[in-house]
């Protein structure tokens, strides 16, 4: 009797052990189901958050500026900021030509520009597609219509201009000066090298006519 209720608590004990086995079993198959559907999507939203930013350029300078017509000063350059022109700007209108590094950026203040008598400075907005935004400025001299009576800012810039110009001139002419003193230096150096030269050969030809003299009396001498 003992031993028939003791098969019956070990076939039970067997059969709710396989069940349990079973149910575990089919459980961690779902939850890895549901992982696997989660990493996914997550991913996939990582990979969406990565892509709308790195699409999104930061990227707000201008690849070339110029205005139709007139010379900027300083030379172009993306991280130079401002500009000056020389000539004085007679006409009604300039033509503004600007590109941006990234075709995403978006330019405002280029294209015919209409002058005003009473403003010298001329903003270019460059907006990134992120949104950052990045001015240059360009400052002109406009002539009024009595051409001698300039405003203070055209006096400023005018004489400003031609500070640089004079400043270009004594650089070159400095430059110039220093390139000449230079050629004459190596010039003397030059010349002083031949002068050695010709010595030396000058010293070496009278030491072999010395020698040769010497041998010469030597053998009249023994023939003597």
């Amino acid at each position: 009797m003992k031993n028939k209720i003791l098969n019956i608590w070990i076939i039970t004990l067997i059969v709710v052990l396989s069940n349990v086995t079973s149910i575990f079993a089919s459980y961690a198959d779902l939850t890895d189901e549901e992982a696997d559907k989660q990493a996914q999507e997550q991913i996939k939203e990582q990979e969406k958050e990565h892509n709308s930013t790195d699409i999104k350029s930061s990227d707000n300078y201008l690849s070339e500026l110029e205005i139709e017509g007139y010379t900027l000063t300083p030379e172009f350059d993306k991280q130079t900021l401002e500009y000056s022109i020389k000539e004085e700007v007679k006409s009604n209108e300039i033509n503004i030509k600007a590109s941006t590094s990234n075709n995403k950026a978006k330019i405002n203040g280029s294209g015919n520009i209409k002058i005003n008598k009473d403003k010298n400075e001329y903003r270019i907005d460059v907006t990134a597609e992120n949104g950052s935004t990045r001015t240059y400025i360009i400052k002109l001299i406009v002539a009024n219509d009595n051409s001698s009576n300039n405003t203070d800012e055209n006096k400023t810039l005018i004489e400003s201009n031609k500070i640089e110009e004079t400043k270009e001139v004594n650089t070159n002419t400095i430059e110039t000066e220093n390139s000449k003193k230079e050629e004459i230096a190596e010039n003397k150096e030059s010349n002083s090298n031949v002068f050695i030269i010709i010595g030396s050969i000058i010293v070496i030809i009278l030491v072999l006519l010395f020698f040769i003299i010497v041998i010469l009396k030597g053998k009249t001498k023994g023939k003597h």
